[in-house]
């Protein structure tokens, strides 16, 4: 029976096609994110609590502005990708091309400002120490993270899932040998640098890669920035950055606010969860792979069969997410012990944020689908909603701490997942109505 299901999926386009964007988009996420783990664990036990709550606020500084050097031109070329490799090999070609150098430029730009804007940055994030080298040096990491994330999403929009994840994790694989052994050497400054290094082995692997496909292809990429360049700038790129920083810019905003009260030890702590957080959420969300499929499918008409998928994938990831987090929880105090005794008092705040995957999943899965079949001034409002619903229960939930600033994020995605259920149900019914 099991081998009759086997060759009927085979026969499936579709299904072939998302089981093959699900089975490496999560070995990839699963690899990079173990390794990742070990790197944050090796440099945690390498430097002082207090270092490395600098070094999380300087990774969530780098988040923060490769979003505003990005301005949503990597979910444009995934999305324009996905529509034209196969159509117009042209269209393709300068399509890629044309908003690489945008993105380029920006990113440039982006991080020339941090460059030179760093003394009074590390003077308005910290005034314990001077953390203006530590800007320097994020200030190229912002630049090389903002591009390799550009060539990734190109690839993913070719559907080169098993490529993406074998440059994950050689890139991981590289950057832990390398973190460990010029953090033992040089500290938060090694660390720091590690951050780097890891950036630049993206972007040098997924470029090459891209070219390389293109080359196979036959897609030649061309400078054209003509009124089609525009049109996805304006109605693609410009919505999706504007929805993008109602997140991480909010998150950095209250995690400056956060050290400010509570220092960087307090934020070490809450970091350490937080990422662990991701961690569990990393792995679902890779069932946003498919989102190049949703493209496609939505794009030709096949709607049904695209919400199929979406209610079969959701299901799935809630599922795999409750599993993941219940063995997580059972065994809470010895992965906080392997970062030190310290982290051991933040189990609380480990346990809220880690519940917190369970609504993150469902809201991810709903707005993979607003963005695959283009709806991103959607996208725009639902964000700004979990701002301010986010921001308002930092404030109410400001002075109890860590665990306090845990339930924030578990309240806002409680509320976003609800609205965004609410929100793809009523815009399906809307196209059902006007097919029939």
């Amino acid at each position: 029976m099991i081998k009759e299901l086997l060759d009927k999926a085979k026969k499936n386009e579709i299904v072939t096609r998302i089981v093959k964007a699900l089975f490496f988009g999560i070995t990839g996420a699963a690899g990079a994110k173990v390794l990742l783990m070990i790197i944050s664990i090796l440099i945690a036990r390498l430097i002082s609590n207090q270092d490395y709550g600098v070094y999380s606020l300087l990774n969530n500084t780098v988040q923060t502005f490769v979003l505003f050097a990005g301005a949503g031109i990597g979910i444009t070329l995934t999305r324009y990708t996905a529509i034209y490799q196969n159509k117009d090999k042209d269209r393709t070609g300068y399509m890629i091309k044309t908003l690489s150098v945008v993105n380029i430029i920006l990113s440039a730009i982006v991080s020339i400002i941090i460059l030179v804007f760093s003394d009074y940055i590390s003077q308005l994030l910290s005034k314990e120490i001077n953390i203006s080298t530590y800007i320097k040096i994020i200030s190229i990491t912002i630049f090389f993270s903002s591009l390799a994330l550009l060539w990734q999403s190109v690839l993913q929009g070719f559907e080169e899932f098993k490529r993406v994840a074998k440059i994950q994790i050689i890139s991981h694989i590289i950057a832990l040998v390398i973190s460990g052994i010029i953090t033992a050497l040089w500290g938060l400054n090694g660390a720091v640098l590690s951050m780097l290094l890891l950036q630049i082995l993206l972007f040098i692997f997924s470029i090459n890669t891209t070219r390389k496909i293109c080359k196979n292809k036959k897609i030649k990429l061309k400078f054209r920035f003509d009124e089609e360049v525009k049109y996805a700038i304006k109605n693609v790129s410009i919505p999706a950055f504007l929805s993008s920083i109602f997140v991480n810019p909010i998150i950095w905003i209250t995690n400056f606010l956060f050290i400010q009260k509570f220092g960087y030890e307090e934020f070490a702590g809450f970091s350490i969860c937080l990422q662990w957080m991701y961690i569990v959420n990393y792995i679902p969300q890779q069932l946003n792979q498919v989102k190049p499929i949703y493209t496609q499918l939505y794009d030709s008409g096949q709607v049904k069969t695209m919400q199929k998928t979406v209610n079969k994938l959701t299901l799935f990831s809630i599922l795999l997410v409750i599993a993941v987090v219940t063995i997580l929880v059972i065994f809470k105090s010895f992965i906080l012990k392997l970062y030190g005794e310290f982290y051991l008092t933040f189990g609380n705040t480990f346990i809220i944020l880690l519940i917190t995957n369970i609504f993150i999943v469902i809201q991810s899965q709903n707005f993979s689908v607003f963005q695959a079949v283009g709806k991103f001034w959607e996208c725009l409002i639902l964000n700004g909603i979990w701002a301010g619903t986010f921001l308002i229960a930092f404030i109410l939930l400001y002075d109890k701490g860590a665990v306090g600033y845990a339930i924030a994020y578990l309240i806002s995605y409680i509320i976003y997942s609800i609205i965004s259920c609410k929100e793809l149900n009523k815009m399906l019914k809307k196209h059902d109505k006007e097919e029939s």
